[in-house]
C-alpha cells in the first residue's frame, strides 16, 4: 500500500456530474419552502419521490413500457432483486419536462411562502447565502437544469426527459431510475421515510444518499458492461449535457448546488463501503435499517455500524423571541458546511467527526430600536436567528466544536453570530444581519468544501477496499489518518483550492501517490 488505491475515481466524480442523475432534489421541502434546511437542519429530504400526484390505486400497467423494456432483466440482474409488476414510464419533451419540475410560485400557500422566506433567512443567518438571492428562483433554476427523470414512490411512475427511442445516455438515466423502483417494491420507500420522520436520530438526508447511492452504483455497473463505443457515446452525452447545465447554474449560489448533489457526491461512498463490507446483502439490510445520520457523509464508515448519538439539551427559546416551526437535527453535514464557509475544511472535517448530535430552531426576535432621539420614540423590529445546540462524542469534541463555531463566529459581521456553553452542550446562535450586510456569499469555500469532503470520502473507502481485499490488518482509526494526511499535503492542498472545473484525474491521481508514504509514516504505519 504504497500508492494512490487502485479504485481512485476521477475528482470530477461526484461534485460536478453526479446532480445529473435521477430526481436527485426535495420536491416536497422545495414547496413547502424548506429545501435548505434538508441538508442544513435534516428536514424532509425523503419526500423526494412522494409529490406528484395522488396515491397509486395499485391499477398497474400489464407490461412495461415497450421503449424501456429491454432494460428490465438487466437491472434485475445487476441489482440482484427482480420486479414483482411494471410501473408506467413516462415520457415528456424538454419544455413539458421542464414544466413538469417547476416550482410554480402562484400556487404557494402562505404557510409555503413563510417557511421559504425561513430557509432564506436560516442560510443568510450561517452567511451562506447572499442578500440578493432569491431562493425559490435559484431552486427552481437547479431543478429545471439537472434534472433528468425521477421516480414518484407515491403514483408509482417513472417520468423521463426525452422521448423515444432513447440514447443511451438516456438509457443509462432509465436504469438508475428503475433502482428506485425495485427499491420501493423491496423496501417500501414511503415507509422508510416515515420510519426515519418518527425517529428521534435518523436523517432523512442520509436516508436518500443511500438511496441514491444505490441506484448510482447500479448505473456506473450498467455503463461498464456497455461496449466501448457506446461508454464513449455516454460520455460524450453527459459531458454536453453537464456543459449545458452547468451554464444555466452559473448564477446558482454554490450552497444551492452543493446541497443538489449531496446525495449523489456522498451517497455513493456509504454503499460502496457496505458493498466492499457484505455485497448487495449489506446494501439490503442497511436500506432496512434506515435511520442513519449525516455522519455517513463525514465519516463514511459509520455506515457499518448504528448511529452512536448523544441527547442534547433542548434549544431554548428566550425573552423577545418567538420559535417558528419545530425544532430540527443539527447534523455533521451541517457542522462541517457551516465550519468550512469560514474555516480550513480539513479541520472543519476533523471538527464535525467528532459530532453526536446536535438540535436547532428557528426564532423571530422583537427588539425595541431608538428610531429618534428628539421624542424618544421607539419602533418594534423583527429579525430572524437560527439557534442550535451541539454536543461532541467527548469533552475533547465538544471544545473542539466549540472554538471551531468560535472562529467562525468572529468571521461573521459583530454581533450577529455567537457561542456559548448550554448544559455540556455547545449553544450557536447566528442572525440574519438584514438589509445592510455584505451580498457576498462563500461561494468558492462551498465549493472546496465539497472537493475536500468527497476526496475524503473516496480515499477512505478505497483503502478500505484495499485492506479487505488483501487482509491487511488496518484499522477505521488507521484509515481515518491517512485519509487526513493526505489531505493537508501542500499539493493537494493546492488543488483543493482549485475550480472543480480545473481540476484534473492526473494531477489528483499524482499528488495522492506521492502523498501516500507520508501519510503513512505520519501515521506510524508501513506495508
Amino acid at each position: 500500500m504504497t500508492g494512490a488505491p487502485d479504485i481512485w475515481p476521477p475528482p470530477t466524480w461526484s461534485t460536478r456530474a453526479r446532480h445529473r442523475r435521477g430526481r436527485g432534489l426535495v420536491i416536497t421541502a422545495v414547496i413547502a419552502g424548506v429545501l435548505m434546511v434538508w441538508a442544513l437542519l435534516g428536514v424532509g429530504a425523503f419526500a423526494v419521490w412522494s409529490t406528484l400526484g395522488d396515491e397509486s390505486d395499485d391499477d398497474y400497467p400489464t407490461a412495461w413500457n415497450p421503449a424501456v423494456a429491454d432494460l428490465v432483466p438487466e437491472v434485475e440482474v445487476l441489482r440482484d432483486l427482480s420486479f414483482t409488476h411494471p410501473v408506467p414510464v413516462r415520457f415528456l419533451d424538454e419544455d413539458e419536462f421542464r414544466d413538469f419540475v417547476a416550482i410554480q410560485a402562484e400556487e404557494l400557500d402562505e404557510d409555503e411562502r413563510r417557511d421559504l422566506a425561513e430557509a432564506e433567512s436560516t442560510l443568510r443567518s450561517l452567511g451562506l447565502l447572499g442578500r440578493s438571492v432569491d431562493l425559490l428562483d435559484a431552486v427552481d433554476t437547479a431543478l429545471q437544469s439537472s434534472v433528468l427523470a425521477l421516480y414518484d414512490s407515491e403514483v408509482e411512475e417513472i417520468v423521463v426527459r426525452g422521448t423515444p427511442p432513447l440514447d443511451v445516455s438516456q438509457q443509462v438515466t432509465v436504469v438508475h431510475e428503475f433502482v428506485h423502483v425495485l427499491q420501493d417494491q423491496h423496501f417500501d420507500l414511503e415507509a422508510l421515510g416515515e420510519r426515519v420522520e418518527d425517529s428521534k436520530t435518523g436523517s432523512e438526508d442520509a436516508l436518500v444518499a443511500l438511496i441514491e447511492g444505490d441506484a448510482t452504483r447500479i448505473e456506473d455497473e450498467y455503463v461498464s458492461e456497455l461496449g466501448a463505443a457506446e461508454q464513449r457515446e455516454v460520455e460524450e452525452q453527459q459531458e454536453s449535457e453537464l456543459g449545458r447545465a452547468e451554464d444555466e447554474l452559473a448564477d446558482v449560489p454554490r450552497i444551492v448546488t452543493t446541497l443538489f448533489s449531496a446525495p449523489y457526491a456522498y451517497g455513493p461512498w456509504a454503499i460502496q463501503a457496505l458493498v466492499v463490507d457484505g455485497g448487495d446483502s449489506a446494501v439490503d439490510e442497511a436500506l432496512e435499517r434506515a435511520t442513519f445520520t449525516q455522519q455517513i457523509f463525514t465519516d463514511v464508515l459509520s455506515v457499518l455500524r448504528p448511529p452512536d448519538t448523544t441527547s442534547v439539551p433542548r434549544v431554548s427559546v428566550g425573552e423577545g423571541e418567538t420559535a417558528l416551526g419545530d425544532p430540527e437535527t443539527f447534523g455533521a453535514f451541517d457542522l462541517y458546511l457551516v465550519l468550512a464557509s469560514r474555516i480550513d475544511p480539513t479541520r472543519a472535517l476533523e471538527i464535525a467527526q467528532g459530532w453526536a448530535g446536535g438540535r436547532s430552531r428557528t426564532v423571530t426576535v422583537t427588539t425595541d430600536t431608538d428610531t429618534d432621539t428628539d421624542t424618544d420614540t421607539d419602533t418594534d423590529t423583527d429579525g430572524k436567528c437560527m439557534l442550535a445546540n451541539i454536543v461532541g462524542v467527548d469533552r475533547a469534541a465538544t471544545e473542539a466544536i466549540r472554538d471551531g463555531l468560535e472562529e467562525w463566529a468572529s468571521a461573521r459581521p459583530e454581533g450577529f453570530a455567537s457561542v456559548s456553553d448550554i448544559d455540556g452542550a455547545v449553544g450557536l446562535r447566528a442572525c440574519d444581519p438584514g438589509e445592510g450586510a455584505s451580498d457576498e456569499a462563500p461561494d468558492a469555500e462551498i465549493e472546496r468544501a465539497a472537493t475536500v469532503l468527497v476526496l475524503y470520502d473516496s480515499l477512505i473507502v478505497s483503502l478500505f477496499a484495499e485492506a479487505t481485499e488483501f487482509d491487511i490488518d488496518l484499522p477505521a482509526g488507521a484509515i481515518e489518518c491517512i485519509s487526513l494526511s493526505v489531505l493537508r499535503d501542500s499539493d493537494i492542498v493546492e488543488l483543493t483550492e482549485r475550480p472543480q472545473e480545473l481540476l484534473a484525474e492526473e494531477e489528483i491521481t499524482a499528488a495522492i501517490e506521492a502523498a501516500i508514504p507520508v501519510a503513512l509514516d505520519d501515521c506510524g504505519l508501513a506495508f
